[in-house]
């Protein structure tokens, strides 16, 4: 396994060291429920304490406890939500969304909807943004959650949300940001963004799985999802899966380093694979915007021409490249992936996509060796 390229980070990515190294006491000599009176409670809180001041150091929170944890994005992002519509519903039953908002939003707008709620979607343009206006014109008086991510799972697309954040502001509707795909790769400043709530998880950017972050503005109501203990707020009962959660705090603050020196880096790594890919598998169609600032620096969304998807990642499997084709979040899946439907990519096309997602680091020589594998299988494809 040690020859293999592993290019599928959206997915998940490998645990860093320095993650693993702070992890390792509570995986295998401290141990103790938070809310005990003993010693050993005392010390997993104050674990606990400085997880939740370095997560909240990491998107500028105004006070660590307006940051939740959670047992995964999903559950953060569900929690996020439903818990702002059900807090809201005696005002109003009215939900906006993006068409490409990750599945879990999806999902849990449609559950809504099959209990009374009303939702409006708001498609984005071909290269996957979403127009700010047009989320603001779908916005009612009984609208109480309007949820756009900061940028896309699939694609990388970055969305103007301190555009969406500034019209809302004589709105009393709650402003849902999914910001897993994002956190890590590009800086995340809450106060900037005007975000209510927004969700997170470590395990996108060398963390752990196993947790999920959400920030709650101060004054921003959620209802529980769950019941049982006071846990997190009271929104989130159940004990604490402190080695993870220690694990998201060390994620952060490495995450916090990389990016004061590495975006400009990643953003040029990724537009030279992408022009390699280009000139040694054309004619290859780009989804999303070109590598730069409204992109996320270390994902490729492409699809080769006359070339099946999935079967392209499964050979590149056998040549030791673990790639992802489709929805970034559904495996097995044949169909047409539903971010590229949204922005209205061809059928043909959208069946011969490939994702590639890089991590904080690459090989040149690595990414050199996949374009040669690419090349290889997909002039095998095209000539059968």
């Amino acid at each position: 396994m040690s020859d293999r390229v592993y290019l599928d980070h959206i997915g998940t990515t490998p645990l860093a060291a320095e993650v693993r190294l702070e992890m390792e006491p509570w995986l295998f000599d401290r141990f103790a429920n938070p809310a005990g009176l003993h010693q050993e409670a005392f010390i997993a809180r104050e674990a606990l304490a400085q997880a939740r001041d370095r997560v909240a150091s990491f998107i500028n929170a105004k006070n660590p406890e307006e940051i939740i944890f959670s047992g995964s994005g999903t559950e953060a992002l569900n929690l996020g939500f439903t818990g702002a519509a059900l807090a809201a519903q005696n005002r109003g039953r009215h939900l906006v969304i993006g068409s490409t908002e990750h599945p879990a939003i999806i999902g849990a707008a449609e559950t809504l909807c099959n209990q009374g709620y009303s939702c409006t979607r708001v498609g984005p343009d071909g290269l996957g943004f979403i127009d700010p206006d047009a989320v603001l014109a779908a916005v009612e008086e009984q609208t109480t959650v309007v949820s756009i991510h900061l940028a896309n799972h699939d694609t990388g697309t970055i969305q103007s949300i301190s555009k969406i954040a500034n019209g809302l502001k004589n709105h009393s509707a709650t402003l849902v940001v999914d910001a897993t795909a994002a956190a890590g790769w590009i800086p995340i400043d809450v106060q900037e963004l005007g975000a209510d709530l927004l969700m997170f998880s470590p395990h996108r950017f060398h963390g752990p799985s196993g947790v999920g972050i959400l920030y709650r503005r101060r004054g921003t109501r959620l209802s529980p999802l769950f019941y049982g203990g006071q846990q997190e707020s009271g929104l989130r009962p159940g004990m604490e899966n402190i080695a993870a959660i220690v694990g998201a705090g060390a994620a952060v603050e490495l995450a916090t380093i990389r990016l004061k020196t590495l975006p400009r880096l990643w953003t040029e790594e990724l537009l030279d694979l992408w022009h390699e890919i280009e000139k040694s598998v054309g004619p290859v169609v780009l989804h999303g915007p070109i590598p730069g600032s409204q992109r996320l620096p270390r994902i490729l969304n492409f699809s080769v021409l006359k070339v099946d998807g999935e079967g392209m990642a499964l050979a590149l499997d056998l040549k030791g490249f673990a790639v992802a084709s489709g929805a970034a979040c559904v495996t097995h899946s044949m169909r047409m992936p539903p971010v590229l439907a949204a922005m209205g990519v061809e059928l043909a096309l959208g069946k011969s996509n490939l994702i590639v997602s890089l991590g904080a680091s690459a090989s040149r020589e690595a990414l050199q060796r996949f374009v040669k594998a690419l090349t290889e299988v997909v002039k095998r494809f095209r000539g059968l």
